[in-house]
């Protein structure tokens, strides 16, 4: 089994090309949908931040997500103790999830691949690419919010640079190369390097 990590700065269209991968019936595990459920639902995390940050962050056992990410999006050790809650148990989740699979090729997809350590664990790396004038007009249309607060938490990530360098493979999704067949040459890649190994 060859496990790829899907990454890409903020806005970049991580989840279109998880989304077209899932369509061709590959396995994609979704680590920021994970990470999420983990912060909602787990107990012992909902203590941890608790103790840390004490009531605003929770109200009636509800976690204030929006509240967190003010929190963590303009100070980065607040953004480092969640992450260091989080990741630890999105790993053991992708594990299960992988043992799960029949599957020759497994991604996963997660926004802070290299800055949490998590492409150790992954055979290769495919990074999505968009200019970041782009990706901020995006977020900002997406989730509604300021320019300034895209930027900060762009400023969390990696440079286009560093991922590219540091990544197996780069498709580019800025709205004027074709997606599907740069989608399609990498599968190529991967499932002769599969058929190779096997």
């Amino acid at each position: 089994m060859i496990k790829v990590g899907i990454t890409g700065g903020i806005g970049a269209g991580k989840s279109t090309v998880s989304k077209y991968l899932e369509h061709l019936s590959y396995p994609v595990f979704n680590s920021d949908l994970v990470s999420r459920e983990i912060l909602i639902n787990d107990k012992n995390v909902h203590q941890e931040i608790q103790k840390r940050w004490g009531g605003q962050v929770l109200a009636n056992g509800e976690i204030n997500r929006v509240e967190i990410a003010k929190i963590v999006f303009s100070d980065e050790e607040e953004l480092n103790f969640l992450n260091h809650l989080l990741h630890p148990k999105v790993a053991i989740a992708f594990d299960l999830f992988c043992k799960a699979r029949n599957s020759s090729i497994v991604f996963k997809e997660a926004a802070i691949m290299f800055e949490s350590g998590a492409y150790k664990l992954m055979d290769k790396v495919l990074n999505v690419h968009c200019d970041e004038s782009i990706r901020i007009q995006r977020v900002m249309s997406r989730d509604k919010v300021s320019e300034q607060e895209v930027k900060n938490r762009v400023a969390r990530q990696w440079t286009d640079n560093q991922r590219k360098e540091a990544s197996d493979f780069t498709i580019v999704n800025n709205g004027e190369d074709m997606l599907i067949p740069q989608i399609h040459s990498v599968l190529k890649s991967l499932e002769d390097e599969e058929s190779q190994n096997s």
